[in-house]
């Protein structure tokens, strides 16, 4: 399993990292330019990420076009990504539109608002890492 932390304010990149490279190693993006970058650099080489935290607003590109961009990859490139990342949303923002355009459109598995909570973290981890134990192969 491999996950990216996409976002861009620093404290939160290395709480998120502390926390989930329990589970897994842990890639960092900045913004929606980098992750987009770093998830089709990573499938390509045969290693792509199994789960993705999107942070929404960050600048050059915000996690939603960024989100569409990666399932557009995903689904323009099965060899390359044999199984869809797990999405996780991670927000400050209360504009409701924007969240459910996410899950709309981007398949979210799950939303966490800031400021974040290491269970939080942890317990939408173990469900992903549940979910994809019991996922046929």
């Amino acid at each position: 399993m491999r996950i990216l932390i996409v976002e861009d304010d620093l404290p939160s990149q290395l709480f998120m990292q502390v926390v989930l490279r329990e589970y897994a190693p842990c890639e960092v993006a900045e913004n929606g330019i980098q992750a987009v970058r770093a998830y089709i650099d990573a499938a390509v080489g045969g290693a792509p990420f199994d789960v993705v935290f999107m942070d929404i607003m960050m600048p050059e590109m915000d996690g939603l076009a960024a989100m569409d961009r990666i399932r557009e990859f995903e689904a323009l490139n099965p060899q390359s990504v044999p199984k869809r990342a797990h999405m996780v949303v991670v927000t400050a923002t209360e504009d409701m539109q924007s969240l459910i355009h996410a899950y709309c459109s981007g398949e979210v598995f799950a939303f966490l608002k800031k400021p974040l909570e290491s269970g939080e973290l942890q317990a939408t981890m173990d469900t992903i890492v549940q979910a994809a134990a019991g996922a046929p192969e």
